[in-house]
């Protein structure tokens, strides 16, 4: 009985030291992937643009002024939103945790999601935008 015992508790404890080798590989893997995402986004000076814009509506929400005007249609104003979508399958799939990704984009992300200018000619609601929604909600929730 010892002999049977000592096989199945090898047998799990390998188990156990295979998911935690699995799981650290996966983290790795989800980190490298965010790394590379946030070089992509530094690499694009438009986008970078439209972040500084973000940042600025909401200085000015802050301090009870109006938005800020652009010169930058709607469509490339939400380029910066579109980045993101292709995270949200991840997300959902719970191959990266909101809180990574929170981590690497979150003030990008919630700048987008509580925007005003960046939706004027194009509704936040409108169903082309709910895997950028799902994933803001899933990052907000993650950072409190």
């Amino acid at each position: 009985m010892t002999i049977v015992s000592a096989v199945l508790g090898m047998g799990w404890l390998d188990t156990v030291a295979g998911w935690y080798r699995d799981r650290a590989g996966r983290k790795q893997r989800t980190t490298d992937y965010l790394i590379k995402k946030r070089q992509d986004l530094d690499a694009r000076p438009d986008l970078l643009q439209v972040g500084g814009l973000l940042r600025l509506e909401a200085q000015l929400k802050r301090e009870g002024k109006s938005e800020p005007s652009t010169e930058l249609s709607g469509q490339q104003l939400r380029d910066l939103p579109a980045f993101f979508e292709d995270l949200w399958p991840s997300v959902q799939l719970r191959v990266m945790e909101p809180r990574d990704v929170g981590d690497a984009f979150g003030e990008e992300i919630l700048l987008c999601h509580r925007s005003t200018i960046l939706w004027k000619d194009d509704g936040y609601r409108n169903t082309y935008w709910s895997s950028f929604r799902k994933l803001a909600s899933a990052v907000e929730r993650a950072m409190g």
